[in-house]
């Protein structure tokens, strides 16, 4: 996609695709946590909850689109300056189905069907790569295409969400004030974390395009999407845990985050090692010289996408014992670094100096998150973090095993 796009075409690409990907994350509301925690105690309230996520989708997403119509006229002078609003109007019809497509997901978690959510997700990203495929490469489009490509397959892949969702039980069609209430009172307490942390990840964005131009967010989206790869790992393991961290008491929940943090701790710094050693001949052969500028800002990110994610299995923790405010206090503590940093470096530095704050900013949000877990779960800080020799054997067994199924 980025070869066929360009430098400026994958720019202009990621900044249309952020637009609703911010409304989706205020929209959301945190009602698939919501869903996952009550459900966890509750499994019988599947039907109810699954119509009232229904409902609450729908009204958010029309509060969303109205709230960026009012928007529009200030942000197209500056933050996404240069964006047709053409884009932007394709790109806001998928916001629906990819908050049904999460919410879905979460649902599908909350009950134990995680290989069904996995497949859902596996044919997700297979459509999107087809869809994009044929729009950049057979039709020839350019990114009007590629974003009708992507809107398309969100709209496939609710409607197959749906479907499975009915086959487990019919939701209920009735509106239950409060459930409604319960829902949103719980998940908007962490949801407020999750929209202040998207901000702080993804200002530097639309500065960038703002001081930079478009050609210089394509290279910065490139080397923040391969850093964030690494992520895939503790998130995968932090969506599983949530579930089990809901049904468990206090004590044995932290003593599972410590082992988890332990494990992502070892394979994120050996991960990070061998893209740090393979990052420009990677770039070089996946994206092409013209990416070639990438590989200095991916460089400088690995160091705080290492720290952020070895504490993610704290996040599960923090929401299973019921505190996801101490999630909304650590977005806090980010926002003035991510604002006052990104203002000072990146016209001067560029995406490297994005990428330094970057770095700086999730190093702070790690340390405020392991400050947080460390109070509540009373264990040390080497038992969570420091590797044991027994999690070294867990982790060449497991790489092992993996081996052998891959070859």
């Amino acid at each position: 996609m980025a070869r066929n796009l360009g430098p400026e075409g994958r720019g202009i690409l990621a900044l249309v695709l952020l637009v609703p990907a911010f409304l989706q994350k205020i929209g959301s509301l945190g009602i698939g946590d919501s869903a996952i925690y009550y459900l966890g105690k509750s499994p019988h309230l599947f039907s109810p909850i699954a119509f009232q996520i229904i409902f609450l989708v729908t009204l958010s997403s029309g509060l969303m689109v109205v709230l960026f119509a009012l928007l529009f006229p200030l942000l197209s002078k500056n933050l996404i300056k240069g964006i047709p609003s053409s884009y932007l109007v394709v790109a806001l019809i998928s916001l629906p189905f990819n908050l049904l497509i999460v919410h879905f997901g979460d649902l599908f978690l909350a009950i134990g069907e995680i290989s069904l959510r996995n497949f859902l997700n596996i044919l997700n990203s297979f459509l999107r790569l087809l869809f994009l495929f044929v729009a950049l490469i057979i039709i020839k489009g350019y990114v009007l295409e590629a974003v009708a490509a992507l809107t398309i397959v969100a709209i496939f892949t609710a409607i197959f969400s749906f479907y499975h969702i009915v086959r487990y039980e019919l939701p209920n069609p009735k509106i239950e004030t409060n459930l409604i209430q319960k829902l949103v009172s719980y998940g908007i307490k962490g949801e407020m974390a999750n929209i202040i942390m998207f901000f702080n990840y993804r200002l530097d964005m639309f500065l960038v395009n703002l001081w930079c131009g478009r050609s210089e967010v394509g290279y910065y989206i490139v080397a923040v999407l391969l850093a964030e790869m690494l992520w895939q790992i503790p998130h995968a393991v932090t969506t599983v845990l949530f579930p089990k961290f809901s049904s468990k008491d206090k004590k044995e929940a932290g003593e599972l985050t410590a082992t988890s943090c332990r494990y992502t701790t070892l394979l994120l710094f050996l991960l990070c090692v061998i893209l740090a050693l393979l990052a420009h001949p990677l770039i070089r052969i996946f994206y092409g010289r013209a990416f070639a500028l990438s590989v200095s800002p991916l460089l400088i990110l690995l160091p705080g996408i290492f720290f952020a994610g070895s504490t993610a299995p704290i996040t599960a923790y923090l929401k299973s014992i019921g505190r996801p405010d101490c999630l909304l206090i650590k977005s806090l503590i980010m926002l003035p670094f991510a604002v006052l940093l990104n203002i000072i470096i990146i016209p001067h530095w560029g995406i490297k100096g994005a990428a330094f704050t970057s770095s700086v900013y999730y190093s702070i949000g790690a340390m405020v998150a392991i400050y947080f877990y460390l109070r509540f779960s009373r264990r040390p800080f080497w038992k969570t973090f420091c590797p044991e020799m027994n999690d070294f054997r867990t982790i060449k067994d497991f790489l092992f095993e993996w081996w052998l199924n891959v070859t």
